[in-house]
C-alpha cells in the first residue's frame, strides 16, 4: 500500500510506497558518510542498471558558504565515496518543457516531466527506473528525518497521476539566465530545450541529486545534465 499526499495540484498527488519491516531496519542502520570518507574530486557516470541500491548512502551535513549540504554517495572503493551521474533507459514525456516562477531565486524553473507508464512491467525499462526513484524516495523519507527540523516539511518528488493512474517524476534543468543542458535529438543534432516536442521519449544523464531545504520544505530534486530525444511516440 501507498501513502498519498495532497499537492497545490489535485490531480497530482505524492508517491511512496510502504516499506517493509527489514527495509526500514537495513535504511536506519545505514550510516551517514563524513567527509573524510568522500572522494570530492570524481563523479563517475553510471548505468541505472549497474547500480546496487543497497550500496547507495547519503553524506553528513556539510556546512559550506552558510549553507548546509546533503549528498548522495556511492562508493568508489571500499571505504571511499563520492557523488555519482548516471544514465537511464528511454522514459515518456508528454508534455514537453514546462516552467514556473521560482520564488527562492531571481531565475525561473524549468523541468520536464517524465511518467512511467510501464512501471509494473518488470520487462520494461520504466520497472528498473521506476524502482530506482522509489527506493530512493523511501530511502530519503527515512534519512533526512534525521538531518532536518521537523518542524519542516518533506516533499517528495515523485508523483502519482490520479487521471492517468501511474507515477511519474519532474527533472530539472540547469538555469541560471541560460540553460547550460546538453540536449540532442535523435540524429544527434543539438536543440533547445524549447524544441522539445510533446509525446516523446527521452534518454537522460542526470546530475547528483540535489538535496535543498527552505523555511518550510526539504527535499531532492534531480538536475538534466545532458539527454536526447526520440522520435515522437
Amino acid at each position: 500500500m501507498s501513502k498519498l499526499k495532497h499537492l497545490e495540484n489535485p490531480e497530482e498527488v505524492e508517491y511512496i510506497e510502504e516499506l517493509t519491516d527489514e527495509e526500514r531496519e537495513i535504511i536506519k542502520n545505514h550510516e551517514l558518510i563524513s567527509i573524510s570518507n568522500i572522494d570530492v574530486r570524481s563523479t563517475p557516470i553510471y548505468d541505472i542498471n549497474d547500480i546496487d541500491l543497497d550500496k547507495i548512502r547519503l553524506s553528513k551535513p556539510i556546512d559550506f558558504k552558510s549553507k548546509v549540504n546533503v549528498y548522495l554517495l556511492y562508493p568508489i572503493t571500499e571505504n571511499k565515496y563520492s557523488r555519482f551521474l548516471f544514465e537511464t533507459p528511454f522514459s515518456y514525456c508528454g508534455y514537453g518543457l514546462d516552467s514556473k516562477k521560482n520564488k527562492y531565486n531571481k531565475d525561473d524553473t524549468y523541468w520536464l516531466k517524465v511518467e512511467y507508464i510501464n512501471h509494473t512491467n518488470i520487462a520494461n525499462d520504466d520497472f528498473k527506473t521506476y524502482d530506482f526513484f522509489q527506493y530512493i524516495a523511501k530511502y530519503l523519507n527515512i534519512k533526512l528525518k534525521l538531518i532536518y527540523d521537523s518542524t519542516l516539511k518533506h516533499m517528495i518528488f515523485l508523483r502519482y497521476s490520479k487521471y492517468k493512474g501511474y507515477p511519474l517524476t519532474r527533472f530539472m534543468f540547469n538555469y541560471r539566465k541560460h540553460f547550460v543542458t546538453e540536449c540532442l535529438d535523435n540524429t544527434g543534432r543539438r536543440i533547445t530545450p524549447y524544441e522539445i516536442p510533446n509525446k516523446v521519449n527521452i534518454k537522460f544523464l542526470l546530475d547528483p541529486l540535489e538535496i535543498w531545504s527552505n523555511d518550510a520544505l526539504y527535499g531532492g530534486t534531480w538536475r538534466i545534465k545532458k539527454l536526447m530525444v526520440n522520435a515522437k511516440v
